[in-house]
């Protein structure tokens, strides 16, 4: 099959249809938020349990963020700096900052769609269709750090596909640098991370620049595992956050946790008979008991800082109680593995919903008041019904009894499919060169490595609010996998026909 001919655009040079895809995004921007009327106040939690209080934020930033044991610090940082600049116009800060970066963010969607495919019309086309996406416009008004990882997700295969273009070893350093602040950023992109993309940029490179690109790269990471060491010398956890005990006994009690239903509760019920999980625990499935509530548990421990004294989850005594939840986790895995499988298959029915179902985006200030989505209700609804199927997926699961989210249920397997379809062929099924297939184009491999690393810990270690966890990826998945198809029908790429100067 032949290339799609892209001598459309004439002597249009490549930074014109960047602009384009750019200016794009800032109008649909502007226009949801000043006549749809989506607005970043008007979420039903419009201050996040992600931050800290935000007196600390305005009044102690550096003592705020230095105790910080909940979430990695980027988020915080942020929040901090918007409020030291006009603590009263903080949220419209925070709103217009987000749709710079998803304007700049659309920018970098259609030049890695041409670097990857090497054909412009095609590139083009399919950047608008993925920016269009209503969810960004919708995340872009939330005060939570999801647009924030989109975005540094997006620089990072950015700069690694300014690399497979030009082959400078600085891109690879700039790959690392955005890695570690995505680990500072979102703490599900732990320290694995940013280090296995000190090794991947390191196998990209000659053993004349293998030295150079390590060392800067390690030393791009000391920041990260600073964080790392903090956490483990302060407070006695080695990662971003106290409360991963908490993910991932949700992830593993899963629905059960709600006991909605006479089948829960008895599950539970043995549980606790049996000494499998905590009775405090069983007293509060919901993992999120307050202040109050631990104290009653026994949790009574005092901090010399004031601010993990207080009434909310930065308390010290959180720290504790989640290790509790985590043994009780660990205690359910061994007793009944076949009920964190059963989890994992409804988190990823989660995941693979439209990211727009979000409850705080479908519900306003409160929970009787239609939220942002409802003001963009068709962008939503061609969305949802027409690009994600939801509309014939319903008829598959009625027919099926298994419920899917949309048409991502098979999308996302299907992607690495053909991906790993498409090595082959290059690499004409050998190892060699299939390798070198990879090194010199390694932007689809680091595409399909976020989307499956950030599928599993959002499947595998957390559970509910996974169309949000999916978000994260959603521009890069649409990326790739639009890209891959491409390759696979061309007979070979096109070669670009301007001068980019």
């Amino acid at each position: 099959m032949p290339v799609i001919p892209q001598n459309i655009f004439g002597k249009v040079r490549e930074w014109h249809l960047i602009a384009v895809a750019c200016l794009y995004h800032l109008i649909s921007a502007i226009y949801y938020k000043e006549v749809s009327g989506v607005d970043i106040e008007y979420t039903l939690n419009s201050w996040t349990v992600h931050l800290l209080p935000r007196e600390i934020l305005e009044d102690n930033l550096l003592e705020g963020i230095f105790h910080l044991n909940t979430q990695a610090p980027g988020f915080n940082i942020l929040a901090g700096i918007i409020l030291k600049i006009s603590s009263s116009n903080y949220y419209s800060i925070m709103h217009h900052f987000n749709i710079v970066l998803g304007v700049i963010a659309s920018g970098m969607t259609y030049f890695i769609l041409s670097t990857i495919t090497r054909n412009r019309l095609f590139s083009f086309i399919v950047s608008l269709i993925i920016i269009s996406n209503p969810a960004i416009y919708l995340y872009e008004a939330l005060n939570i750090y999801e647009l924030l990882t989109s975005y540094l997700i997006i620089q990072s295969v950015f700069f690694i596909s300014l690399f497979a273009k030009t082959r400078k070893t600085s891109y690879l350093i700039l790959f690392v640098l955005s890695l570690n602040i995505l680990s500072l950023t979102r703490g599900s992109f732990h320290l694995v991370i940013p280090l296995s993309g000190v090794v991947f940029s390191c196998l990209l490179v000659s053993r004349k620049e293998m030295l150079r690109v390590s060392l800067l790269s390690l030393l791009l990471c000391l920041p990260t595992m600073g964080w790392y060491a903090k956490n483990h010398i302060q407070f006695g956890f080695f990662g971003t956050s106290s409360w991963f005990g908490a993910n991932l006994f949700s992830a593993v009690i899963g629905g059960h946790q709600y006991q909605d239903s006479p089948e829960s509760k008895n599950y539970v019920d043995n549980l606790l008979a049996k000494g499998i999980i905590d009775p405090m625990v069983g007293r509060h499935l919901n993992v999120m008991p307050n202040v109050t509530d631990i104290r009653r548990e026994g949790f009574n421990k005092e901090s010399e800082i004031e601010f993990l004294n207080k009434e909310n989850l930065m308390n010290i005594n959180y720290i504790d109680v989640y290790k509790v939840y985590l043994q009780s986790a660990i205690n359910l895995i061994k007793h009944d593995p076949a009920q964190w499988l059963k989890t994992i298959s409804s988190s990823y029915e989660k995941y693979c919903r439209p990211s727009t179902v979000y409850k705080y985006l479908i519900y306003g200030r409160r929970t009787y008041e239609p939220g942002n989505a409802k003001k963009v209700a068709l962008p939503v609804f061609i969305y949802e019904n027409i690009f994600l199927g939801k509309w014939w997926m319903r008829s598959v699961e009625s027919q099926g009894g298994l419920k899917m989210g949309s048409i991502l249920f098979f999308i996302f397997p299907l992607s690495f499919t053909l991906y790993l379809l498409l090595l082959l062929r290059e690499g004409h099924f050998s190892r060699n060169a299939i390798a070198s297939s990879i090194k010199e184009n390694p932007t689809l491999l680091v595409i399909h490595a976020f989307v499956l690393y950030n599928t599993l810990v959002s499947c595998v270690l957390t559970y509910d609010e996974n169309e949000r966890y999916k978000f994260d990826i959603e521009q890069i998945f649409y990326i790739g996998f639009f890209s891959v198809c491409f390759l696979l029908l061309a007979e070979r790429a096109a070669p670009e026909l301007v001068d980019e100067k």
